[in-house]
C-alpha cells in the first residue's frame, strides 16, 4: 500500500511540473485547473503541518473563504488565488538542494573547524557565529543554525549568548538574501528586480550584523559569565573555505546577471539556476553519483519536511488576494497617506513597529505583510516600491527577533533546549534598537533615492 507521505511527495512534484508547464506554455491561462489542484493539494498536505503554522494557515484560508463567500465570488475567481504564491513555494522546495554539495563536499566541516579554533575567545567566536550564519545562511537558510550549533554546543557558552547570536545572525540574512522566499514574496508582489533591491538590502543586513557585534562587545559580554575551554580544531583547510565563499559569490553574480537579462519572474529562474549549479558543483568535486542518491532522498522527504512553509505561503497568497477584494486596503491606505503627509519617517517607523508588535503577540509576519502588499500603493504615500520593499523586509527581520512563531526561534529554542519566550526576552532590547535604526536608515535611503 502506498503511504500518505509518498503520495504527498508525488503530488508535490507533479503539481510543480504542472504549474511550470502552464507558466511557460499557458495551456490553462485562467488557472482554473492548476488553481483547483493547488487548492486540493493544500488541503491534502494540511495534516502534515504542525503547531502555529497549521493554526495560521487554517486561519488565513478560513478568513479568505469567508470574504469571498460574502462577496459572492464564483469559483473561477477563487481558483487562481491559490496559485498566487506558487512560484515562491517552488523556491522554498528546491533551494535547499544546495545543501547537498555543501554536505557531500564536507565544506561544513571546515566551517566547524574554523569556529572551533576560536572557541576560547568569546568576542571572536560571537562574531564568527553571527558572520557564519550571515554568509552560509544566505543560501542554506535555517540549516546554518544546526551547523553552527554542532560546534558551539561543545563549549560552555551561556544559552542566552547563543540564543542572541543565532537569531540575530539569521535575522540579518532575511532582509537581503535572494534565496529566501520571504524576500521574493515582497519583490514579486511589488514587481521589483533583484538588482534594484539587493545592494540596499545587503547594506541594511550588514549594518544589523555590525550593530549586533558592537552591542555584544560594549554591553552584553560583561553581563555574561564564561567558563570556556579550548576545543582542538585540527588543521583548517583555508583554501576550501575560500572556495566556499567564491562559490557563493559566483552564484549570486549569476543570479544578478540573469536578473538583468530576463524580464520574467526570477524566483523560477533562481530555482532552475540553483538545481543546475548544485549538479555542476557536485560534478566538479567528483561527487555526482553521491549527489544523485542524495537528491532522491531529498525529493522523498519534501513532505512533511517543508509542509509548514509550503502551506503557510499558499494560504498567505490566497488570503492576500481575498483581502484585496475588500475595502480594508482603502482604509489602510488612507491611514498611511495621513501619516505620510506629516512625516515619511513616521510612516516607516509605524509599519516596522506595527508588524513587529503583531509578531510579538503571535501573529506571524506573513499575515500582516501579505495584507499590506495586497492593500498599499506606495506611490500614493510618497515613496517608491524599492523603499516599500526595504520597509517590509526590515519589518520581517525585526519581527523574527521577537516572534514566538517564526521558524528561526522555534529551531533555536529546540537546539538550546530553552523556551521560545526566553529567546524573545533576550532579543527584545536589540529589536527595539533595530526598529529605530532601520527606520532612520530607510528614511535616509528615501531622501537619497
Amino acid at each position: 500500500m502506498v503511504s500518505y507521505r509518498k503520495i504527498s511527495n508525488y503530488y508535490t512534484i507533479c503539481l510543480v511540473f504542472l504549474f511550470l508547464a502552464n507558466y511557460f506554455f499557458s495551456f490553462d491561462p485562467t488557472y482554473i485547473l492548476v488553481g483547483s489542484l493547488t487548492f486540493a493539494y493544500t488541503l491534502f498536505i494540511l495534516p502534515s503541518t504542525t503547531g502555529l503554522s497549521r493554526v495560521f494557515s487554517v486561519g488565513m484560508l478560513t478568513i479568505g473563504a469567508i470574504i469571498l463567500i460574502y462577496l459572492e465570488k464564483p469559483w473561477i475567481d477563487w481558483a487562481p488565488m491559490f496559485t498566487q504564491n506558487m512560484v515562491l513555494v517552488i523556491l522554498i522546495l528546491f533551494v535547499p538542494v544546495l545543501t547537498i554539495p555543501l554536505r557531500i563536499g564536507k565544506y561544513h566541516e571546515e566551517v566547524k573547524n574554523l569556529l572551533m579554533k576560536y572557541s576560547d575567545k568569546p568576542q571572536v567566536l560571537y562574531a564568527g557565529i553571527t558572520s557564519t550564519v550571515f554568509i552560509i545562511g544566505s543560501f542554506i537558510n535555517l540549516g546554518s543554525l544546526s551547523i553552527v550549533h554542532s560546534v558551539v554546543d561543545k563549549n560552555n557558552f551561556k544559552k542566552a549568548l547563543l540564543g542572541k547570536a543565532y537569531v540575530r545572525g539569521f535575522s540579518s540574512v532575511i532582509i537581503w538574501s535572494p534565496f529566501f522566499a520571504t524576500v521574493f514574496l515582497i519583490l514579486f508582489s511589488l514587481d521589483l528586480s533583484i538588482g534594484s533591491f539587493l545592494l540596499y538590502s545587503f547594506l541594511l543586513g550588514l549594518v544589523q550584523l555590525i550593530v549586533a557585534n558592537i552591542w555584544f562587545h560594549v554591553y552584553e559580554k560583561k553581563l555574561i559569565g564564561f567558563e570556556l575551554r579550548y576545543v582542538d580544531a585540527g588543521r583548517i583547510n583555508y583554501r576550501k573555505i575560500s572556495k566556499l565563499v567564491l562559490i557563493v559569490v559566483i552564484l549570486i553574480v549569476i543570479i544578478l546577471i540573469t536578473d538583468r537579462l530576463i524580464e520574467q519572474n526570477m524566483s523560477l529562474y533562481i530555482t532552475l539556476i540553483v538545481v543546475f549549479y548544485s549538479v555542476v558543483w557536485s560534478f566538479l568535486i567528483g561527487k555526482i553519483v553521491i549527489f544523485k542518491n542524495e537528491a532522491k532522498q531529498f525529493l522523498n522527504s519534501i513532505i512533511p519536511g517543508r509542509a509548514n512553509e509550503v502551506v503557510l505561503f499558499l494560504a498567505a497568497g490566497f488570503f492576500s488576494k481575498a483581502i484585496a477584494e475588500t475595502t480594508f486596503g482603502d482604509q489602510l491606505q488612507g491611514l498611511l497617506i495621513y501619516l505620510g503627509e506629516r512625516s515619511i519617517l513616521l510612516v516607516i517607523f509605524t509599519i516596522i513597529s506595527f508588524t513587529a508588535c503583531l509578531a510579538f503577540l503571535g501573529i506571524h509576519q506573513i499575515v500582516s505583510i501579505s495584507a499590506m502588499l495586497a492593500s498599499v500603493a506606495p506611490a500614493e504615500i510618497g515613496f517608491s516600491n524599492v523603499i516599500f520593499a526595504l520597509i517590509l523586509t526590515a519589518s520581517w527581520s525585526v519581527s523574527t527577533l521577537i516572534s514566538p512563531t517564526t521558524p528561526a526561534n522555534v529551531i533555536s529554542s529546540n537546539l538550546l533546549n530553552v523556551k521560545i519566550t526566553e529567546l524573545v526576552k533576550w532579543n527584545f532590547p536589540f529589536a527595539i534598537i533595530m526598529i529605530c535604526l532601520y527606520s532612520v536608515l530607510i528614511y535616509l535611503y528615501y531622501l537619497v533615492l
